[in-house]
């Protein structure tokens, strides 16, 4: 076989492009993503800000709470809605939206520590018992929020939740100037509401007493026409018989001056009755409130010496037949 020349082994060496890649270091993420905003916890100030603003709307809900027409046996309805009203109206808001009305002005929302959703518990924690804790040591829980490592007060400690900032980048100055005028307002507001309440009040009391002289006189009418069926007469001037018979269980008195209702009894001839039968009556309670319903369809003018007139003072009187 004729000599074949053999190619020299470099011939046969692998290309650089195709070699076999050796162990490589895998590059390492950075810590941080690009352009990412950092968490800031909110301040004092800008905190107080946000309660001010949510101060401000539960004193006009309360006010309007306390001006509705709901009548006089609504008063202890009032009452407890208007107790409970912050504790439901910052839980209900947590829990739904992370914010109050008064957070969400300021650009704020409530976390837990580790940056889930603020849960019914946790909320209930926090805005009852973390408040209430905070409140009761003379405020020192809500100014912990000055100097705390992540902003949080005593409450905010209780129930492992913080606040933040939704955009950092913001000012918040604007609103803590708008807190502070909101601060000045809200008492203002506070006293506008009490003397509404203490107004309400009032009128709730002196409604309360009016519906007990109204039930007094329709007791002693009954009692009256007890009498006036089995003895034929209505009695000249004294209740004793009424008493007596069993026809009431006691003589009913104002109850708030303690005196006793106005009573005359009449005869046939509309005259002051001095000697029995007595056939007709006249009886009546000054009431306080000129505004009763049953003052249009009682007895006005003077009767047999009694003013039943409603002016100046309102005077519910009855008479029979």
């Amino acid at each position: 076989m004729p000599n074949e020349q053999v190619p020299p082994a470099s011939a046969f060496s692998v290309s650089p492009q195709f070699s076999v890649p050796g162990p490589q270091t895998v590059p390492q993420m950075p810590a941080f993503v690009a352009g990412a905003i950092p968490t800031k916890y909110a301040g004092f100030w800008v905190r107080a800000a946000a309660l001010f603003v949510d101060g401000l709307f539960l004193v006009v809900l309360q006010l309007l709470i306390s001006l509705s027409n709901a009548g006089t046996e609504s008063l202890l309805w009032k009452s407890a809605i208007s107790l409970f009203i912050p504790w439901g109206y910052a839980v209900f808001m947590i829990t739904t939206y992370q914010a109050t009305l008064g957070k969400m002005a300021v650009g704020l929302r409530v976390l837990r520590a580790n940056g889930e959703r603020v849960g019914l518990g946790r909320a209930l924690l926090r805005e009852v018992v973390g408040k209430f804790i905070s409140s009761i040591i003379l405020g020192i829980g809500y100014l912990m929020v000055a100097w705390t490592g992540k902003k949080q007060g005593l409450h905010d400690k209780i129930a492992d939740t913080v606040v933040v900032e939704n955009d950092p980048s913001k000012s918040k100055t604007v609103w803590i100037v708008v807190a502070l005028i909101v601060g000045l307002l809200i008492p203002i507001a506070i006293g506008i509401l009490s003397s509404v309440v203490l107004a309400s009040l009032n009128i709730a009391r002196m409604k309360s007493v009016d519906a007990r002289r109204i039930i007094d006189i329709k007791q002693l009418q009954l009692a009256l026409e007890l009498n006036y069926v089995e003895a034929g007469t209505y009695p000249i001037s004294s209740f004793s018989d009424l008493v007596n018979n069993n026809y009431i269980s006691s003589i009913p008195a104002d109850p708030t001056t303690g005196a006793a209702y106005s009573y005359i009894s009449l005869n046939d001839s509309n005259n002051v009755c001095a000697v029995t039968p007595c056939t007709k009556y006249v009886l009546a309670a000054t009431l306080s409130d000129s505004g009763q319903s049953v003052l249009s369809s009682d007895v006005d003018g003077t009767v047999a010496g009694i003013n039943c007139d409603d002016t100046p003072t309102a005077v519910y009187c009855v008479q029979q037949p």
